[in-house]
């Protein structure tokens, strides 16, 4: 529940749940910042009361949830994917930090694993002659589709794993209950919203066939 409302974003759809027992909407569902930020303090809320732990929401809202205040910054503007209000115009690439650390385990491990607190001139000359170099040469491969992006594979396997799951009721749901839109690339189902590369299999159903042995129902 948590990761779902880090991960919202007012370009993304709402969530849609066909468990709940509620009449799925007609259409695909925005909501603002606002909304984003107010209905996940609810839900969060009463999810607290309903197991009767006062203390868990109040480590959540210490920690996630708290909006800035005075000279107080926002805990959830750093942690949620919507940031902070106003800037609703894009969606992050990153999620975490992991891109940054894998710069610089590459830096010290492929470049830098020959030095021992090298000087910042030494360390200087190791980045532009050493990872500078090797990644114009690799954006270069890329660029005259001599090799495929570091993503590629990664999708790849996401969009067959989709496919192999598409059933008939696949096809139902998304047209009927997600309201999945071909054209703009967007599906209110929650596997939309958590995938970092935004794939699921109503998506993948509008250029697949139903699996007749397919993997996850």
């Amino acid at each position: 529940m948590i990761k779902r409302h880090l991960l919202r974003h007012p370009l993304l759809p709402k969530p849609v749940f066909d468990t709940d027992g509620s009449t799925p909407p007609d259409s695909l569902q925005f909501q603002s910042y606002e909304e984003i930020h107010s209905s996940s303090i609810r839900e969060m809320l009463e999810y607290c009361k309903s197991i009767n732990q006062p203390r868990l929401f109040r480590y959540f809202w210490s920690n996630w949830y708290r909006p800035g205040f005075e000279n107080v910054g926002s805990r959830w503007e750093i942690a949620s994917l919507c940031g902070r209000p106003g800037f609703n115009a894009i969606i992050p690439i990153s999620r975490t930090t992991m891109r940054l650390e894998s710069h610089w385990r590459i830096l010290k491990k492929d470049y830098g694993a020959r030095f021992i607190k090298p000087r910042l001139d030494v360390l200087v000359y190791i980045i532009c002659s050493g990872l500078v170099r090797s990644t114009i040469h690799l954006y270069a491969q890329v660029m005259a589709s001599r090799e495929k992006p570091s993503t590629y594979k990664d999708f790849v396997h996401l969009w067959r794993k989709c496919a192999e799951a598409i059933t008939g009721n696949t096809i139902h749901k998304r047209d009927r209950v997600y309201q999945s839109d071909k054209g703009k690339w967007l599906c209110s189902c929650a596997s939309f919203v958590l995938n970092s590369r935004y794939v699921c299999k109503h998506l993948v159903s509008f250029y697949s066939c139903p699996n007749p042995n397919p993997v996850g129902g």
